[in-house]
C-alpha cells in the first residue's frame, strides 16, 4: 500500500521514495496566480472571480463553523 498516494501536503509527500503518478506541474503546486491564470486559459473567462471564489468562501465558512 502506498501511504503517500493521496497526500497533498508537499512537506510530507516529498519523502515518498517513488512517485506513482507523474505531474505536469513542476513541484506539484501552483501559487494562486498560476492557478487563476490556468483557469482563465482553460475556460476563457474568469472562473475564479465569477464562480469559484464565492463557493470557496462558503465552504471555508461552513468548515470553520462546524468546529
Amino acid at each position: 500500500m502506498d501511504r503517500f498516494i493521496h497526500l497533498t501536503n508537499n512537506s510530507v509527500a516529498k519523502y515518498a521514495e517513488k512517485a506513482t503518478v507523474t505531474y505536469e506541474i513542476e513541484g506539484n503546486m501552483w501559487c494562486f496566480e498560476e492557478f487563476r491564470n490556468y483557469l482563465q486559459e482553460e475556460f476563457g473567462w474568469d472562473v475564479w472571480e465569477d464562480k469559484l471564489k464565492e463557493q470557496a468562501r462558503t465552504i471555508i465558512i461552513n468548515c470553520l463553523e462546524s468546529v
